[in-house]
């Protein structure tokens, strides 16, 4: 996997996107593997649940079906005490459905990533369904894990436009090109746990 070949297809996209990304940013290091797919599933579930609960689904009933799929070791420590408790902003819990989007990308659940676009309604037709307590067996029978590669390059775009939008931020200019801060952030904080070994609440988004 030749990273320096992945980060000049990178700056070729963020600049087809209308971004302007550092060439000089350092290309991604370490060993970058895609978790277990169960363990991605697991997450996957863990999302819609809470995602479903911050758009006002009863919390006990999500947590029962996180626990009845046997899923519910998929969440996060802030997630889990939104369900139990009800502590913390919904809001950040609907805004990481971007997140789920990218990793049922990365599934080959969800047909395309593109950063110019947020996730549509077509996202709930893929999914299980959570008011019905559907069994999660047919979906991650569906779930085939795309190439690393392709998984690694998703990382380094959305790395060079974080850089670029948190760039713009500083700066006090608005959002560049046709990317949504929101949209970056999370499907990089998706990606980063999923190519990477820390828990969801400690995955790092330094630029």
């Amino acid at each position: 996997m030749d990273r320096s070949e992945i980060r000049r297809e990178s700056l070729r996209v963020a600049s087809a996107l209308g971004v302007f990304a550092l060439p000089t940013l350092p290309l991604l290091e370490g060993t970058l593997k895609p978790r277990p797919t169960d363990e991605v599933a697991s997450r996957i579930l863990a999302m819609i649940s809470v995602a479903g609960a911050a758009c006002g689904f009863d919390r006990t009933k999500a947590l029962a079906w996180l626990e009845q799929e046997w899923a519910s070791s998929g969440l996060g420590r802030r997630e889990r005490a939104f369900l139990l408790h009800g502590s913390g902003n919904p809001v950040q819990f609907v805004a990481a459905i971007e997140g789920l989007w990218t990793l049922a990308w990365s599934m080959g659940i969800t047909p395309v990533l593109d950063f110019s676009r947020e996730c549509d309604d077509s996202l709930i037709e893929q999914l299980p369904d959570l008011r019905k307590a559907e069994s999660t067996s047919g979906f991650r029978a569906r779930m085939v894990p795309l190439p690393c590669e392709t998984i690694v390059a998703a990382l380094d775009l959305a790395f060079c436009l974080h850089w670029a939008v948190r760039d713009a931020m500083l700066a006090g200019k608005p959002s560049p090109g046709r990317v949504k801060p929101q949209v970056v952030v999370e499907r990089r904080r998706a990606l980063e746990w999923l190519l990477g070994r820390a828990e969801w609440d400690e995955v790092s988004l330094d630029t």
